[in-house]
């Protein structure tokens, strides 16, 4: 598999786009957040999107495949604490998979190595994507292998 190589990051108050080039495809991902200090409402909601571009530096036709996870890790500076998830498909208009992520055990206003002991991790993306909640050298692995997950969740 070819290695991705950053080429650039542009860094504004409210995105850090980095930008790669793999072979002949080049890949943009967007972290921004929706910062406006005249709404307090979402100055106070602490969510971030996540949008991934690709486009061909050769002008031929490519097929790009992207993996993102998140881990437990984003639940607690202690990984020794038990991280709970469940994902599931919200059908409508347009139809969604949501999950979560949360400590089993919250410990509100607690911080360990900088990292809340509370909240909950959640996450969106459309249908088209495939998804699991599994462990991440086994969903690693898979991807590599077959270009797609299982639209699984292991509860383990």
């Amino acid at each position: 598999k070819l290695q991705a190589k950053q080429v650039s990051l542009k860094v504004t108050p409210t995105q850090s786009i980095f930008t790669f080039n793999a072979g002949p495809i080049a890949l943009a991902v967007n972290f921004f957040t929706p910062i406006d200090p005249t709404d307090l409402k979402r100055l106070s909601l602490p969510a971030s999107y996540i949008s991934v571009s690709a486009w061909s530096l050769d002008s031929a036709t490519h097929e790009v495949e992207v993996y993102l996870d998140i881990t437990g890790e984003w639940t607690s500076g202690d990984s020794n604490e038990e991280v709970v998830w469940d994902m599931k498909e919200i059908k409508g208009n347009k139809s969604i998979i949501t999950g979560d992520m949360r400590l089993k055990n919250q410990k509100p206003f607690e911080e360990n190595n900088e990292s809340a002991q509370w909240g909950t991790v959640k996450f969106f993306t459309d249908t088209t994507v495939t998804h699991e909640a599994n462990a991440c050298p086994t969903m690693r692995t898979k991807f590599v292998k077959n270009g797609k997950l299982d639209n699984k969740v292991d509860q383990n």
